[in-house]
């Protein structure tokens, strides 16, 4: 029975390196998975891997976190539920995590510039009776084939061009509409942000030493915006709408965050206007953070019945949100008064009339979204209504 338990972690292990833009690799190293495991190793892991488990209530997870050098997180969430375990920029460890109900259980791995091992394993786990069933001859088969032609996942150099991830933009630099592995390189093609006909290009410089980027919207009459500094790990949109009714488009420039483990306390956005033949960054009532994250001060008060009461200082609006007992207890910091909550999506919406919308989470990994508009009225920007509401999509 071992040698034929054997045999199968042959033909599962699969060890693949995926090229992309930029000079580094997306991912190097090996992975295996079955009905009771997860096991990733890697050199080099700049993107994240799935692998779903099927547990029942109270079933636990032995957890085993090996890291060498880069960032490590582990998410690991039944559907739409709240996640079971999330741990962010990892340190070698070892623990257990137990689940609350029957259910399906996504266990994915990310890393940034990794090196590693992580395992995820059931708890005094045992092959099923399915794995007994095969016999020797038909995994030597097996075997064959695979040594014959390619695992269906491993990016040969005649398929690198069309095998896509959005890690790809990471570490390049040049026309982001060239970097043909780019998950979202559609979006940078044949765009005309000013509307006067002619085809703009948008172009990134990466810093690798500061782990930011700057890019630059070439217009096709010549006219060159370039935006502050950025993240690297945030991906870039570009949107335009005459906002403030004089004429002329203004550029929106958004990075968003669709591969944190918590996308939504993260976010930059630019809005630039068009002012005697350049363009300029336009002021708005929001909070500076970091780079180019904009958003709210909030204010928090001690919780009291499992709700929180919160203010947004800077549009005057105080909220009470109810939560659960497993969020105060995993994600809460008692000491927690005040937090600096960026937009972490923006958008030009109504054609008609173009107006920008915004998005924020006051509390981190929790609801809810909220949505309000920044009106443009007497010269400036305002902040308009706010309301539940989140995008349709983003990122």
């Amino acid at each position: 029975m071992k040698k034929v338990i054997s045999v199968i972690g042959i033909i599962m292990l699969m060890t693949t390196m995926l090229v992309g833009c930029g000079k580094g690799a997306t991912f190097d190293g090996s992975k295996t998975g079955d009905g009771d495991h997860f096991d990733i190793e890697f050199k080099v892991l700049n993107t994240s891997f799935s692998h779903d488990l099927e547990l029942k209530e109270g079933e636990s997870l032995d957890v085993s976190v090996t890291k060498e050098s880069g960032e490590i997180s582990l998410l690991i969430q039944s559907e739409d539920k709240e996640p079971s375990y999330r741990g962010d920029s990892m340190d070698t460890s070892d623990f257990k995590v137990t689940v609350s109900a029957d259910g399906t259980y996504t266990v994915t791995v990310t890393g940034k510039k990794a090196k590693g091992h992580v395992v995820v394993k059931r708890s005094d786990s045992s092959m099923t009776e399915d794995a007994s069933a095969i016999d020797m001859s038909s995994a030597i088969e097996a075997i064959s084939e695979a040594l014959a032609e390619p695992a269906s996942d491993t990016v040969t150099e005649a398929d690198t061009e069309t095998e896509r991830s959005p890690f790809d933009l990471w570490e390049y630099e040049g026309y982001v509409d060239e970097c043909n592995t780019y998950t979202w390189q559609e979006e940078f093609l044949n765009c005309d942000y000013d509307g006067d006909g002619k085809n703009d290009r948008v172009s990134r410089s990466w810093n690798e030493d500061k782990e930011t980027v700057i890019y630059t919207i070439e217009f096709g009459n010549g006219d060159k915006l370039v935006t502050p500094e950025g993240w690297e790990t945030g991906f870039p949109h570009i949107q335009s709408g005459d906002l403030d009714g004089d004429g002329e488009k203004e550029i929106l420039v958004t990075l968003t965050y669709d591969t944190s483990t918590d996308p939504y306390s993260f976010g930059e956005m630019w809005l630039f206007d068009r002012a005697s033949g350049e363009y300029v960054e336009a002021e708005l009532p929001l909070v500076k953070i970091e780079n180019g994250a904009k958003g709210f001060n909030v204010d928090y008060e001690k919780p009291e019945d499992n709700k929180i009461t919160f203010t947004l200082r800077e549009a005057g609006l105080t909220r009470t949100e109810e939560v659960d007992e497993d969020y105060l207890s995993n994600w809460w910091s008692e000491n927690l008064t005040t937090q600096q909550r960026p937009v972490f999506y923006a958008e030009i919406i109504d054609e008609s009339n173009p107006v920008l919308r915004c998005y924020v989470a006051p509390l981190h990994r929790w609801g809810p979204m909220m949505g309000f508009n920044l009106n443009y009225v007497n010269g400036k920007y305002e902040i308009g209504y706010i309301e539940l509401d989140s995008p349709d999509s983003w990122g």
